[in-house]
């Protein structure tokens, strides 16, 4: 069995009429490598990945549309945190 885990900063450059922004970022996880030969083996792996955002972060976006009495509204912004999970298994070869 093993454990990873690690602590660093993640540059978000999405495509939206949002700013780019530099976010504290985190993961963990854990996984099991097995060998069924000398030579050969599995490894199974999973990887939690978190970034923090900031839900202030807003833009509101108007548009003009022939159903709407007013300028129409779109708001972009960001929920609390970006979330990723990883799943992955591996074929060892051993030379």
């Amino acid at each position: 069995w093993y454990v990873v885990g690690s602590l660093g900063v993640t540059y978000i450059d999405m495509n939206l009429p949002l700013g780019a922004d530099t976010r504290l970022s985190a993961s963990f996880g854990g996984g099991l490598k097995m060998d069924l030969t000398d030579r050969l083996g599995l490894r199974f792996a999973t990887r939690f990945f978190w970034t923090d955002t900031d839900s202030g972060t807003k833009r509101v976006q108007y548009l003009e549309h022939q159903d709407c009495t007013v300028p129409c509204t779109y708001t972009y912004s960001y929920d609390d945190a970006l979330q990723q999970l990883e799943l992955s298994v591996g074929l060892i070869l051993k030379f």
